[in-house]
C-alpha cells in the first residue's frame, strides 16, 4: 500500500461494521472520561500492541497512533481481530507536529508513548540523525500532554541505554541518577543510547516545566515467541510482555518516577 502522508489523525476503521461518530473525528457514543481512555502511540510496534493488550485485559478504552495508513495492517496482524474490535479508533498522526499530536491526546486520561518511529532494520537502522528527532519528538508529546483537559500521565518508554553508558564505574545498582554519557556515545557513534538518553532528559524538562506527570520505564531486553521469526536481522530480537505488565503498573501508581527493567 502507498504510504500517504495525512496532515490531521484520521479515524481509521477497526472492524466491518460502521462506526457513527458526530461532530469531533472522536466524537463516539461512549465518554471516554468514564471509560478511561488511553492512548498508546506506535500501537503498531510489538511494545506498543502488548500494553494495548494488557490495557484492554484490564478494562480500558484504548486508542491507538500510527504514522501511515499503511501501518495499520500492522496494527491487525499483532492484536488480531478480538481485540481490534475493541479499540476506540486507530489514528494516523504526525509524531513531530504538536496540533496532531493534541489531536490523537483529545479526551484521554493517560499517554503510553512507546516509540517516536519504528524502523525496520532496527538499531542498525539507527542514525545520528534519527536522535534529533527522537528527541523533538519527546519534547512535543510532553507539550501536547500539558495542553490536554485530562491526562493524569504520561508513561514514557526509554532504554536501559540511557543509563549504562558511563565514565565511572557502572558496577551496582543502576537507578535513576545515572545517565549515560552523551560524549562516550558521540565518541563510539552509540546513536540510539544517545538518542534514548537526550529524549529522556527533554523529557523530565519539559514535564517538570508544564507539570506533567511523568514516568519514565527503562527497558533492556525485549522478548516475544513470534518476535525473532518476523526480525530475524535486528540487533533486538525479543520482546518481553512483562515489560508492558510493569508499564501498566506504573500508569496506576501515584507518583513520577523512573523504573529499569
Amino acid at each position: 500500500m502507498e504510504e500517504i502522508e495525512v496532515p490531521k489523525p484520521i479515524l481509521m476503521p477497526i472492524s466491518g461494521k460502521e462506526q457513527k461518530c458526530v461532530g469531533n473525528i472522536f466524537s463516539c457514543s461512549f465518554n471516554a472520561r468514564e471509560k478511561k481512555l488511553i492512548c498508546v502511540t506506535s500501537g503498531n510496534s510489538y511494545l506498543g500492541s502488548f500494553i494495548v493488550k494488557e490495557l484492554l485485559a484490564h478494562g480500558y478504552l484504548v486508542r491507538v497512533t500510527i504514522q501511515h495508513p499503511a501501518e495499520f495492517e500492522d496494527v491487525k496482524d499483532l492484536l488480531g481481530v478480538e481485540d481490534l474490535n475493541l479499540l476506540e479508533s486507530v489514528v494516523v498522526t504526525k509524531m513531530e507536529d504538536l496540533q496532531s499530536l493534541c489531536d490523537a491526546f483529545r479526551g484521554c486520561h493517560a499517554v503510553f508513548h512507546t516509540s517516536s518511529f519504528i524502523d525496520p532494520h532496527g538499531i542498525s537502522g539507527y542514525s545520528e540523525q534519527k536522535v534529533f528527532l527522537e528527541t523533538e519528538v519527546a519534547r512535543t508529546v510532553m507539550e501536547a500532554c500539558a495542553k490536554a483537559a485530562y491526562i493524569k500521565r504520561c508513561v514514557f518508554t526509554s532504554s536501559l541505554l540511557a543509563s549504562i553508558w558511563r565514565n565511572e564505574n557502572i558496577d551496582g545498582i543502576i537507578d535513576d541518577s545515572c545517565w549515560s554519557s552523551e560524549e562516550i556515545c558521540r565518541e563510539n557513534k552509540l546513536w540510539l543510547a544517545l538518542g534514548k538518553t537526550k529524549a529522556e532528559k527533554v523529557a523530565w524538562m519539559k514535564a517538570k516545566e508544564l507539570k506533567v506527570n511523568l514516568v519514565t520505564v527503562c527497558p533492556g531486553l525485549l522478548m516475544a515467541p513470534t518476535f525473532p521469526n518476523s526480525h530475524i536481522q535486528t540487533s533486538i530480537p525479543y520482546l518481553k510482555d512483562d515489560v508492558a505488565t510493569r508499564l501498566l503498573s506504573n500508569c496506576r501508581g501515584g507518583k513520577s518516577g523512573q523504573s529499569s527493567c
